[in-house]
């Protein structure tokens, strides 16, 4: 297993970058559709629809990233904390990532939107964050 474990390093973090990568494209998705919606258009159903259909799978996938990595230090060094600046970043992307979800359930009117938008760019800059964290571990 010791001899895996630099490519279980790679493979985590390729993963979490992917993960990354659509939590930008989601938020993209987002914007769009605020955008239309502040425009005063149409709503775009498709984007909606789309937006709300992935917006779940995303958060159980940076939920998985997480503990993907936690595992890789358990048993690589038989702690839970080695990386003190990355696992506490990662720690508060997922509960950030989780009070979004929690948020997005919510969203009737206006101000749920607005702290939806706000939480959002905050899970942006952790994941940045965290991404620059984690390519210190690296090199």
């Amino acid at each position: 297993m010791h001899e895996a474990m630099p490519y279980l390093k790679v493979a985590h973090g390729a993963f979490n970058t992917l993960v990354m990568l659509l939590f930008f494209w989601q938020a993209s998705l987002g914007l769009r559709i605020r955008r239309a919606r502040l425009g005063g258009g149409p709503p775009p159903e498709a984007l909606i629809r789309r937006h709300r259909h992935r917006g779940p799978r995303l958060v159980c996938l940076a939920v998985a990233g997480f503990f993907a990595g936690l595992t890789l230090v358990v048993l690589e060094w038989k702690e839970l904390v080695w990386y003190p600046l990355h696992f506490y970043l990662g720690l508060t992307l997922v509960f950030s990532i989780c009070c979004l979800y929690g948020v997005s359930r919510l969203i009737r009117g206006q101000r749920y939107r607005r702290l939806h938008l706000a939480l959002g760019l905050w899970v942006l800059a952790l994941y940045v964050a965290q991404a620059l964290a984690g390519l210190d571990i690296l090199v």
